[in-house]
């Protein structure tokens, strides 16, 4: 079940809309739950790298060459 939520608001979150800031909001409140939180909070964080790597052109764009794509 919490997989399933998880899965469902990282949809969300790459919306353009009301959907995403609620999205973003349960996701914040249900990662701070001590069980979810040693399940799914690494998970979470290396999938908004990921995110973040695609939008901004890669891991060389963070570092200010901008070559690599992911």
């Amino acid at each position: 079940m919490n997989s399933r939520i998880l899965k469902i608001c990282k949809l969300y979150c790459l919306l353009k809309d009301a959907c995403a800031v609620a999205a973003v909001f349960l996701i914040a409140n249900f990662l701070t739950r001590s069980d979810v939180k040693k399940l799914y909070l690494e998970e979470m964080i290396m999938w908004c790298l990921k995110v973040t790597f695609l939008f901004k052109g890669g891991y060389e764009y963070i570092q200010g060459y901008s070559t690599y794509n992911i």
